[in-house]
């Protein structure tokens, strides 16, 4: 059985992740501090996926992270320490090697142009609340777009034809061309630590939609996703 290959397209992050219950504000907060890559590296919590994954990475970005277990929410902080140039060669040979890329984040990447001669099927997903319409053209061309919803504002205004999958912790959902088409809620979790979640969520999906449909995909993802921050919560073997 074929062993489908994914390379996943962005910046180097250097993540120090600093994970409290709760926020006091204006008071002392005794936390536990963490330091490993972030980004596409986010992807390789995961040990069992069955893909072949390869990391391109353009740019460095430094991301302090502020974890807040009771109420599995997160608030980052970054820096970019080193702005993305993606050679046409890269492209080239993505294109020819692989089944799939993935880009995270798209909306992180200062010079991006190159990206739209990849040929081979790819997903986007961003991170940030900047203004999506610039983005529309690329999007289009991809197979699967990727965000938070709460971010499902800056879509308002975008006439997208590929599908918008908008996740967080009551569930997703799936928009094309502005219309829901699925939707599939789940009962938040408390005490979880999300960061990377996201990515997670991606990784899972496209492995499946290798196999299943877009709804299947979209739902499996989600359950799984949840399975791993539990598992990380109650510091069980993802």
């Amino acid at each position: 059985m074929k062993t489908n290959s994914l390379a996943l397209i962005g910046k180097k992050y250097i993540d120090t992740i600093l994970s409290v219950d709760v926020v006091l504000l204006n008071e002392t907060n005794d936390c536990s501090l963490t330091r490993r890559k972030g980004g596409i590296h986010n992807f390789f919590d995961i040990r069992d996926y069955k893909l072949k994954i390869k990391t391109f990475e353009f740019g460095k970005k430094e991301a302090f992270v502020i974890n807040e277990n009771n109420t599995s929410s997160r608030t980052s902080f970054v820096r970019t320490l080193e702005s993305s140039k993606v050679p046409p060669l890269e492209i080239k040979h993505i294109s020819e090697s692989f089944d799939w890329a993935h880009i995270c984040y798209l909306d992180d990447l200062e010079d991006y142009g190159g990206l739209y001669n990849l040929s081979c099927p790819f997903s986007i997903d961003f991170c940030t609340n900047k203004d999506r319409s610039q983005y529309v053209k690329l999007m289009n061309k991809s197979e699967i777009i990727f965000d938070s919803r709460e971010r499902r504002a800056l879509y308002d205004n975008c006439v997208l034809e590929s599908p918008l999958l908008l996740h967080d912790e009551e569930g997703v959902e799936v928009i094309i061309s502005g219309k829901t088409i699925y939707k599939n809620n789940i009962k938040p979790v408390q005490d979880l630590s999300v960061n990377g979640a996201g990515d997670i969520y991606a990784g899972f999906f496209i492995e499946n939609y290798f196999k299943k449909n877009l709804k299947d995909s979209a739902r499996y993802a989600m359950i799984e996703t949840t399975k791993v921050l539990m598992k990380r919560r109650n510091n069980e073997e993802v």
